[in-house]
């Protein structure tokens, strides 16, 4: 085997959930908190609170919010750049599961 992850010094090893990398790709396309939430079946207040989780945890600012809506800060595209190949290899490794 590799080595091991040390999952209790990565910040996000114990909150980061789909539903977040859900959020930041619809973050992304939508460009409003409230759009996004509606695209991942939540409140606004629900989405906006999951997004200061991983800001949080990042100790990063992800979207900078405007009176229009949200923009994605260099530290956002990145973190969506990885939640939308995460997503899609948890997508890959599911069909691959479902084709055996």
């Amino acid at each position: 085997m590799g080595s091991p992850l040390h999952l209790d010094r990565w910040p996000l090893a114990q909150r980061l959930k789909m539903r977040h990398l859900l959020l930041l790709v619809q973050l992304d396309e939508q460009r409003s908190v409230l759009a996004a939430a509606d695209a991942v079946g939540m409140t606004q207040s629900a989405a906006s609170k999951l997004l200061a989780e991983v800001e949080t945890a990042l100790d990063a600012v992800l979207f900078t919010r405007h009176a229009r809506g949200v923009e994605p800060t260099e530290s956002g595209l990145v973190m969506v750049r990885h939640a939308r190949k995460s997503l899609a290899e948890l997508k890959h490794a599911h069909a691959e599961v479902m084709a055996l």
